[in-house]
């Protein structure tokens, strides 16, 4: 089974999910970086030159080839991996998924000078746009039961927070 990490943009998948993964023994995996690697190209310029729906198939075609991973990995998804409800419905069947939150505050101060990096929000108000995805997507993670708050917390903390919501047999479980 595999750990996979959710929210939007700046709550800290990345960060969190290295540190999990670490701490778990388990394999990690960034899913906007495999695709990078995948592609040859950044998710900017796969926005940029393919469209959005081709990375969200780009990013179900990731989620297929994890039924064939042997280890357990920790997943930090991208933040929009769950708009399609076959994506959610992937993770659901290879894993436990764990909804990472914070407040608009927060997301806005960790995000101010990745713009250029962030596709969904480089054009606009880069701030109207970052509430209007994350209040889009509330209702997709109703479902998820595990959820940890990120803000005014270290990695360490949050890790930690995680273990703690998991089932025994991930917290403790090596490869």
């Amino acid at each position: 089974m595999h750990i996979f990490l959710l929210g939007v943009m700046g709550v800290g998948k990345s960060t969190v999910g290295r540190a999990l993964s670490n701490d778990l023994g388990w394999r990690f995996v960034d899913s906007d970086a495999a695709i990078e690697a995948r592609e040859g190209k950044s998710v900017a310029d796969i926005f940029a030159s393919q469209g959005e729906p081709a990375f969200r198939d780009m990013e179900t075609h990731f989620l297929e080839s994890l039924r064939t991973e042997p280890t357990p990995c920790v997943v930090a998804t991208g933040g929009g991996m769950v708009v399609r409800e076959g994506n959610r419905l992937l993770m659901a069947q290879q894993g436990y998924l764990v909804l990472l939150e914070a407040t608009l505050a927060t997301l806005e101060s960790r995000l101010a000078g990745e713009i250029g990096k962030r596709p969904l929000l480089s054009a606009g108000d880069w701030r109207a746009r970052l509430k209007t995805l994350r209040d889009s997507r509330q209702a997709l993670y109703h479902p998820i039961t595990i959820r940890i708050p990120t803000d005014h917390k270290e990695v360490p903390e949050i890790v930690a927070a995680i273990k703690e919501s998991l089932p025994s047999c991930c917290a403790s479980d090596t490869p």
